[in-house]
């Protein structure tokens, strides 16, 4: 199951004034013209991040670096898909783990470079749309860190598969994503029935993690472990049923997958 989320700013910017600006639909989910004023607005501010969203991705470090050591992966090669600001994968690689970015633009991984110069000399740093001209079998873990909610499913398709030729045979996909909540449901369909116009512009859809297990198993992907997060980036455990969760305390979904 999947519904449509729309967001009407991201780090106190208003995405219908930039979406005005460049001729942008709101019904259309955001491209790389949207994220691209949004990361040259953001590399104008001397603290474009609030102390609670930093503390969050830090969170999120410190549970994936425990990960790492209790399942032997600390001596990995690792990529992340979609790092962002690398604020997660910054942290990681203080940690020493070997952690190699990717991102389908430069301007988010300009920050990375300028705020952690340190950290930008041990990583290296691909600049890729779709993934094919990283090597096959060249990692033995791919992260994919809220990378893939603006993508509609012939993309995610593609972007399932591509991984299970980037990762090693025994490797694995640590795979995290926005999660359909009970919540978010019931707000989607209380809009359709009063056909309420939604707020902000498209941002990408919510998915069951159901769906995600579909892609996987047909790329290939055996699922090893679930996990689930709080708005927070603190693991919970919800009640899960048929595969899906749609507990309201959810936030986030995390599958770990094994490349067979």
């Amino acid at each position: 199951m999947k519904i449509p989320f729309y967001q009407t700013h991201w780090f106190d910017l208003s995405l219908k004034d930039i979406a005005s600006n460049i001729g942008h639909a709101f019904n259309t989910v955001a491209d790389q013209a949207i994220y691209d004023r949004i990361y040259q607005a953001i590399l104008t501010q001397e603290k474009p991040f609030s102390e609670e969203w930093r503390i969050k991705k830090l969170t999120l470090a410190k549970w994936l670096n425990k990960f790492f050591i209790e399942r032997n992966f600390q001596n990995a090669k690792i990529l992340s898909v979609g790092c962002g600001f690398g604020i997660v994968e910054q942290s990681l690689i203080q940690q020493g783990l070997k952690i190699d970015l990717q991102e389908c633009q430069n301007k988010s991984l300009l920050y990375f470079n300028r705020k952690y110069p340190e950290e930008s000399q041990k990583t290296k740093q691909w600049i890729s749309q779709t993934l094919t001209d990283i090597p096959e079998q060249s990692y033995d873990v791919v992260m994919a860190i809220t990378s893939t909610y603006g993508l509609d499913e012939k993309t995610l398709s593609s972007f399932f598969g591509r991984l299970s030729q980037i990762i090693k045979p025994g490797g694995i996909c640590i795979f995290y994503e926005t999660v359909l909540t009970l919540a978010d449901l019931k707000y989607y369909l209380v809009n359709r029935l009063r056909r309420r116009l939604p707020e902000g512009i498209l941002w990408g859809w919510k998915r069951s993690p159901k769906v995600f297990l579909n892609f996987a198993r047909a790329s290939g992907l055996r699922v090893r472990e679930k996990h689930f997060f709080d708005s927070h980036n603190r693991e919970i455990k919800p009640k899960v049923w048929l595969n899906s969760c749609f507990s309201n305390e959810t936030a986030w979904q995390m599958l770990i997958l094994e490349n067979r």
